[in-house]
């Protein structure tokens, strides 16, 4: 394999954080068995990410009759390979549109989009941001709220597998509030970005290279 580019995925606020995006993902088994070319994966025949957002019993994501492939991309890696559990990716996308009879879908991972989509809300610039809105998403899972969307689901089970120290744990969640606190909290700019974040620090960064390490993708297959 080749070395793990950590200055990619370990991003320095006000540097290298205005583009690309984290998302946690579930893992699907991958079956491209009798797809058009277009929408066949290399990883096609083992495990493989797959969106939280994609409808259940649909070959497409977000209610529409168009999938971005490779192509759309201008990077996508995996950062961590918990499958089939769960997987954390990183990707840079372009703005890319596609319109069906029912919806008009556009994202785009560009600093200057505007656009506050369940994508963008659930992702994140950094990875300590991912991380905050894992946990926010994990507290509403249990009471009094009970939430059961999907990332409250897969925040709450991740994390559970991921074991993380307890001094990463305060590191977090000291971090400002992410979006869906922010919204609990009533504030009316919930949806932007919080300004303030801060660097990881030492022993956040050594523990995610060595999850890094150890967690890499496990059919040597990174992109699909």
């Amino acid at each position: 394999m080749d070395p793990i580019n950590y200055a990619k995925f370990l991003k320095v606020i006000g540097q290298n954080d205005q583009q690309g995006l984290f998302v946690l993902t579930k893992g699907m088994f991958v079956n491209s068995t009798g797809l058009e070319d277009s929408m066949v994966r290399c990883d096609s025949g083992g495990y493989g990410p797959q969106g939280l957002l994609w409808e259940e019993n649909s070959e497409f994501p977000f209610g529409v009759d168009w999938v971005p492939t490779v192509s759309h991309l201008q990077a996508y890696e995996i950062v961590l390979d918990y499958s089939p559990h769960f997987y954390i990716i990183y990707v840079e996308v372009p703005e890319i549109k596609a319109i069906s009879s029912a919806t008009t879908f556009t994202f785009s991972d560009s600093k200057y989009e505007t656009t506050k989509d369940a994508v963008r809300l659930w992702s994140a610039r950094t990875m300590q941001e991912l991380f905050k809105n894992m946990f926010e998403w994990a507290s509403v899972y249990e009471e009094p709220f009970n939430n059961r969307e999907i990332m409250a689901e897969y925040s709450k089970y991740a994390l559970e597998l991921m074991d993380i120290p307890e001094s990463i744990v305060s590191e977090i969640k000291q971090l400002p509030d992410m979006h869906l606190y922010r919204y609990l909290k009533g504030d009316v700019f919930a949806q932007e970005r919080p300004s303030n974040i801060p660097d990881m620090s030492e022993q956040f960064i050594l523990w995610l290279k060595l999850k890094m390490e150890t967690q890499r993708p496990k059919n040597m297959l990174e992109v699909f």
